[in-house]
């Protein structure tokens, strides 16, 4: 159900393991390479390029901000596709708007609303058709059967990066998720470290307060913060990881019991 939010995104995360690793690597390997060259067997040429290459030292701490942003950036967006991918089941799953959850209409209305308002100021990394917006709104009024709803509300949900954020929509839509809920998934339990279940929920909330922070603070300081290390990275991508897969695992469980979807 959720396949189509969770697999890019986890190939991204196996990418960013890529040069993680790269940049690892390097720091042994260009020793070792360095002290086996056979300096009187190569062309001058040839050793000065080499020489070149091991007298550059690359700014390890500049390139783990840039793979943070870039991973950060596509947790967002794991995020706000799993909240679209909601509210396009409960589109396809309800007959009447009537039956929607209120607070679901309500901010739709709004969130609709203030899309079409800001119509000339909108953020250029928004593709909305303005012109199917209209149309879907006009549709949703009480009584109605032949409804859409506008996927692009997600993009109102402030700070999505503090899951209370993206909990509290989820809870517009009817689907109640939480810090304990998702320290009882089987891939949370294997990469958090706590082992009782509320200290555990705490640790995912502190580790989410701290990607926002360290994010917030890279992207718009563009300082290379010495707080983010090799291992401090890795061991976000595995909390994250374990986060979206529980995420996607109890999200799941709860639409087929509402909706009494087959597998």
């Amino acid at each position: 159900m959720f396949d189509r939010n969770l697999k890019p995104f986890l190939v991204h995360q196996s990418e960013i393991r890529i040069c993680v690793n790269y940049l690892k690597a390097n720091r042994t390997v260009k020793k070792s390479v360095y002290n086996v060259i056979d300096r009187q067997a190569h062309h001058k040429y040839d050793l000065d390029i080499v020489e070149e290459y091991f007298k550059t030292a690359l700014p390890e701490r500049v390139l783990l901000n840039s793979l943070f942003l870039s991973v950060a950036a596509s947790y967002e967006d794991f995020l706000r596709g799993v909240l679209k991918n909601t509210i396009l089941i409960i589109d396809r799953n309800t007959n009447q708007f009537d039956d929607l959850e209120e607070k679901l209409r309500n901010r739709h209305m709004k969130s609709t609303g203030s899309m079409i308002a800001s119509h000339a100021s909108s953020p250029s990394y928004l593709n909305v058709n303005y012109k199917k917006i209209s149309e879907n709104i006009a549709k949703c009024f009480p009584g109605s059967s032949n409804f859409s709803l506008n996927l692009e509300i997600v993009e109102f949900v402030k700070g999505i990066l503090n899951l209370q954020n993206f909990f509290d929509f989820l809870l517009l839509c009817g689907f109640s998720i939480s810090y304990d809920d998702l320290a009882k998934t089987e891939k949370v339990k294997a990469h958090f470290k706590k082992t009782n279940t509320r200290e555990r929920a705490n640790e995912i909330k502190v580790t989410h307060v701290k990607i926002l922070a360290l994010r917030n603070r890279v992207a718009h300081t563009g300082q290379s913060t010495s707080d983010l290390t090799i291992q401090v990275l890795e061991d976000y991508l595995s909390q994250i990881e374990a986060v979206s897969i529980g995420i996607c695992e109890f999200l799941y469980s709860k639409i087929k019991s509402k909706y009494n979807l087959k597998p």
